[in-house]
Formats: structure tokens, sequence, C-alpha cells
């Protein structure tokens, strides 16, 4: 709801970050006019005042303004303007400080007790705004107290084009819900290798699953089944963590007879070239959102191959690009123009890192492990490089938060009821901008606890968030128990973050008179604004219409909120199976002695058809 000048102006509510109001020539008459928005209660209230100066001009002339807080904004003295009220009210959601924020203690959403089936608690669709760093989350599923099922990880491929849609699977179903009600909207055809199925990345209709040799099509509004393409082999699993289609719907890998390939889909093209992937165990193998490069994970060692459009082959050389630490990551492909990895180090220097999938490295000496750190970019020092820390990872592939990543903390010694010794960074949800100036907001506390649990009928994983954003970022999910111990059982709902899009470098343009104000960190209010030619009617606007303003500060105003990440079962040991590179063409199974390391303890094997990680 929008006021203006103490009076409610009719409001039409477009999104969850926009609203637009019309004002009538009676309502511009000259002076300050005061505007200011409220939301509804759960949670809600009402935003700082903006002030608004109108003046009444002795010629018509256009509108100008800078972007900052207190616009004076000149008008002719008749004219309707049309208000579009850009992102919520009050400063943004989340944290860029480094101080350690613990969960409340007392009151509605105290740790110990805000949990499914309490009064207070959000059902099915509603919200909660999280107390600490003020993000909004909704739950989507209700699947309490029941085990999950859920199958969530940092793929884009579990939402749909336009992010309408999310797949959960329950009752041994994979099913398309709406992204905000949580209702069930399609019962989704699966396979055996139920994790690398995936929606379309443009076509908001249409999910992909494979069928022996084979990827069908499912559309989602019509019911209808068509086969897209038979390979020369049975597929086989790609691991279940990074996407397998690039953010065009383009480029596809795909692989089959042991080893990765890449398919051009608009002109039914398998290049030529593979990369042999039938020793990488547990680990996975995705292809970059630009569909340049596809990657390969295992614990340690991480290989990227490049994919030649021009000449239509893959690479079967590939470059060491990172090994200090497990498998988990995801791959991303901002505007720069280049392809990145987000990752820890957990070696020994406990970080997140951006990671340049295209420099070759070296992993057998300590001069090689620290040219690794110099040459890539270390996001946050978190101190977690041992018993727990930033664990699972997603990003967006496209769109307006294409630069930013999602990750989660996830510390073991957080039990039931027993938060134990809170540090910073402990069980929250943080965003990354990939690219300068390296935006981190601390966002949310995911709430997750018991992420290691021997008596649970998993060891405590299904416990652990396993984020997963959206194609375009705008919303990232995850799953959490909200404190809920169901043991045996690991019960988890799923719950998102919806981010705003994000304030656009070049100027707003619109048929009409449109101001647009979005919330910046230091509380002020950034404003923009463009205007027709302004001799032209409203009704006979025709003509390019001249930017008065835009919004600036872009890098301050991404507003971004992540989801929440699980934690795995981890352990101190001085022999691994290690997964290495006999050549740059293949894998090789070797056992190394590492001493005082700790290795990830978890995950099904490929050839199985199951998930890393």
């Amino acid at each position: 709801m929008v006021s203006y000048d103490a009076s409610v102006t009719p409001t039409t509510f477009i999104d969850a970050t926009l609203l637009t109001v019309t004002l009538l020539s009676s309502q511009l008459s000259p002076g300050i006019q005061a505007m200011e928005v409220t939301n509804p209660a759960p949670g809600g209230g009402v935003s700082n005042v903006v002030d608004l100066t109108v003046t009444d001009p002795t010629v018509n002339q256009a509108p100008a303004v800078n972007a900052g807080s207190n616009q004076t904004i000149t008008l002719p003295a008749s004219t309707d303007v049309n208000i579009v009220v850009n992102a919520s009210s009050g400063p943004l959601p989340g944290l860029t400080d480094t101080a350690a924020h613990l969960p409340p203690s007392s009151g509605l959403y105290a740790y110990n007790s805000f949990k499914p089936g309490t009064t207070g608690f959000p059902t099915l669709g509603q919200t909660y705004v999280d107390p600490v760093f003020g993000s909004t989350i909704r739950r989507i599923t209700a699947d309490y107290p029941k085990q999950t099922e859920t199958q969530i990880y940092s793929a884009n491929a579990w939402w749909n084009a336009d992010s309408t849609l999310f797949v959960h699977r329950a009752a041994g179903a994979y099913r398309a819900i709406n992204a905000t009600t949580g209702a069930l909207v399609s019962v989704l055809p699966t396979s055996s290798l139920i994790y690398d199925n995936s929606f379309d990345p443009v076509n908001p209709s249409i999910w992909y699953y494979f069928s022996g040799s084979s990827i069908r099509q499912y559309n989602v509004t019509t019911g209808a089944d068509a086969l897209v393409k038979t390979f020369p082999a049975t597929l086989e699993s790609l691991g279940g963590s990074a996407d397998w289609i690039d953010r065009t719907g383009r480029y596809w890998l795909v692989v089959y007879s042991g080893a990765a390939h890449i398919w051009d889909k608009q002109t039914n093209t398998i290049y030529s070239g593979s990369v042999n992937v039938s020793g990488i165990g547990g680990g996975w193998v995705g292809i970059t959102p630009s569909g340049n490069n596809i990657v390969i994970s295992t614990t340690w060692d991480h290989w990227s191959y490049g994919i030649n459009h021009a000449t239509q082959t893959l690479s079967s050389s590939g470059k060491l690009f990172w090994s200090l630490c497990g498998d988990h990551g995801d791959v991303i492909s901002p505007t720069d123009g280049k392809d990145y990895f987000i990752t820890q180090e957990c070696w020994n220097v406990g970080a997140v890192y951006r990671v340049d999938i295209t420099i070759a490295q070296d992993n057998s000496t300590d001069a090689g492990r620290q040219k690794q750190r110099d040459d890539n970019v270390m996001l946050l020092a978190t101190g977690f490089n041992s018993a727990g820390g930033p664990e699972h990872y997603t990003c967006a592939s496209k769109g307006t938060n294409q630069n930013w990543c999602y990750v989660s903390v996830e510390i073991n010694d957080d039990q039931f009821n027993n938060q134990g010794p809170w540090s910073r960074f402990k069980q929250e949800i943080i965003a990354f901008q990939l690219v300068s100036p390296y935006t981190v907001r601390r966002l949310a506390h995911h709430r997750s606890r018991q992420l290691n649990c021997p008596s649970c009928a998993f060891g405590g994983y299904e416990y652990s968030p396993r984020p997963s954003a959206s194609w375009d970022g705008l919303k990232v999910a995850w799953a959490s128990n909200f404190d809920y111990n169901g043991s045996p059982a690991e019960y988890a709902d799923i719950y998102v973050i919806e981010t705003p899009q994000l304030a656009e470098s070049t100027p707003l343009v619109s048929p009409s008179y449109q101001l647009a104000m979005a919330d910046l960190t230091n509380g002020n209010t950034s404003v923009g604004l463009v205007a027709p030619i302004p001799s032209l009617s409203l009704q006979g606007v025709s003509g390019t219409p001249i930017p008065a303003g835009h919004l600036d500060r872009v890098a301050e105003w991404e507003r971004v909120y992540a989801a929440d990440l699980r934690q795995g079962r981890w352990k101190p040991q001085k022999t691994e199976t290690r997964y290495e590179a006999a050549s740059s063409t293949g894998f090789a199974s070797t056992s190394m002695t590492r001493l005082s390391r700790w290795v990830v303890d978890r995950g099904w094997p490929v050839s199985n058809g199951g998930k890393s990680g």
C-alpha cells in the first residue's frame, strides 16, 4: 500500500518487489509531497518517508532528476504521473559486516522454539522475515513431520525458466509445484537417472527426462510427451550436481559409453571429441552457463575442458584448475565473459574462493598450491577448514542476478535444542558477487540443525540445506528441519528466498512519466525518472522517451538473498582414495596419504545413477 501526502493511494501489486500507483493531476500541486510504503503483517511495517518536491514551471519542460534521496522533480502543472515503487520498504535485507550474529533466544523466532507445528510458524505458501538479517523467507512444501524425499541440489534444473515452478519429490513422485503457493501443478515423468532430470532454461513449460539412450520432454502445461533425441548408447549419470544444459538451452552435455559428449540441439550435431569420465567415482560433470566449457569435479581435483563451437569439438585435453578442497562447488559465467568455479579452500586457509577454470594449475608442490590461491579471488575468509564450513554452493546462470552465487555455512556442533558456541557466519546463507566489487551479503540463518546425526536414517544428510538457485537467481530454495527432531526420520521442508530484480545500469524507459525508487544500503532512497517528449499528450505518446535520470550505485543496490545448504559427515583419516589424472585425458583411482587432513565421507557412485555429495 502506498501513502501519498498521508492519503492512501490506489495501489496495484505487480510482484513481491513492485507496486504501481497512478497520481491524478489534482494531486500534483506544487510543494513537498511525502510518500511511504506499507507492507502487511506478518512482518511488514512502514517504510521511511520520501519527500518529492513538485514545482510549477512557467514553461513546459522535460523532468530532470539525479539518483539519490529526496529528489526535486519538475513537472507540468496538469500531468498525470505513473509511479513505480521498486523494492520493499526499509534498508536492504542482509548484513555486510563480519561480526557474530546469534539467532534470537526468545520471542516468536526463538531458535529453539520457532519450528513446524508451533503457533506463528509459516504454513504452506506463507512467509516470515528473518529476525536477524531481514530477508523474507517463504515455505513452499508441507512434508512435516515425515521423512523428506527431496532431491534438491545446486543445479538450476529444479526450477522452470521463469521461476514459477519448482520440482519437489514427495510420496515417491517428482512434482512440479507452484513456487509461491506450494500447490501441486503436475506430476512429472522421470527415470532411473533421477538426479539428472531438468527443466528447460528458456521454455517454462518443458521438463526433460532420461529414457534409456534417449532424452524426452514433457510439457507441464499441455501434458504432451515427446522424444527429443536418441543418442548412440544408454545415457549415464552426470553426478546430479551441476547443470547439463547451457543457459540458452542450445548446448547439452550428455554421458554415454563412459565419456562426456556435447550435443548442439539447434543443429542436431554431436560434437567430435569426448572426455573419459568413467573414473570420477562420486564426483560430477557439468557445463558452464556460457556453454564454453565442461567441468569435472572430484574430491580435491577439478578439471575443465574447452568447447569449440566454431569447429564443433570438445577438447579431450583438460586443465587442472583447483585442488585445494573437496568436490563441492558450482560453475558460473558472469557478465565479465569468463567462466568460474565457486568453492572452498579447506587445505589450510578456510575461505570461499572464486576460481578461474581456464588457468592450468599444479597440485604437486606447496608452491603450486600457493599459485592456485594467488591466481584466484578469495571472496570470504571463514576460518572453517576442518570440521565443517561453507559446504554447498549454487549460482545463477543468466539474467539480472547472473553475477551471484549463494553459499551456506554448516557447522556440526549445532544440535537439536543446543546450538553450541556461536561464531561468525555459523549456519548462515551468504550471497557472493563474483565480479568486482565482490559484494558479500549475509542473508539468513538456514536453521537446519543436527547435520551430523548418527542415529538418523541417513546420518543427517537429508537435514543438509542443499540450495538451488533459479536460472535467473531471483529465487533460491533450500531444505531445513527448523530444529524439528523426528529421528530416526529426517524431516525437512523447502523454503525460498525471493530476491528482487536488481537495478539496471541503463536508464529506465516508459511510455509515461515513471518514477523508480529503491532502498539503498545507507537507508536513503534512489530515485530515477524518465518522461516522454513533453509536448506530446499522454494519449498520443509515440516518440522516443527522454531519459532524465536512472538508478545509480548499481553494485550497492544489487539486492540478493541466498539459500541454505547442507552439511556432510567429515572425518579425519590418513589414507584416502583419490581420483587423479593418469594423463590429461582420463582418470585413474590411486591411493595417497594425507596427514591431519579432512576428507568428505559421503556420496553415491556415479555408475549407479546416484548423485555426488
